[in-house]
């Protein structure tokens, strides 16, 4: 089922859209790490091992996404994500 089917966009366009997306994976990646880290820092609490798992894995899907996030951006760009 394609429900944009013949919606035709232009390519600045659609790297908007796509660098829009990444960004906001971005910020949902940073709040998984964040919460993890603040359980791992809490005292007497330590991550179960598939927490741990899932930190390793976030932390390199954030880095993932920071190199292709960088690709569709310009230095500017980027300065202003920073700034975030």
């Amino acid at each position: 089922m394609s429900y944009l089917e013949g919606v035709r966009i232009d390519y600045d366009t659609a790297e908007i859209i796509t660098r829009l997306t990444l960004i906001e994976s971005l910020k949902g990646i940073n709040k998984n790490i964040a919460a993890l880290e603040k359980k791992n820092n809490m005292a007497g609490h330590w991550l179960k091992d598939h927490e741990k798992e899932d930190l390793k894995d976030d932390l390199k899907y954030r880095e993932a996404l920071l190199v292709i996030i960088r690709y569709f951006s310009t230095e500017e760009q980027m300065k202003e994500m920073k700034d975030d």
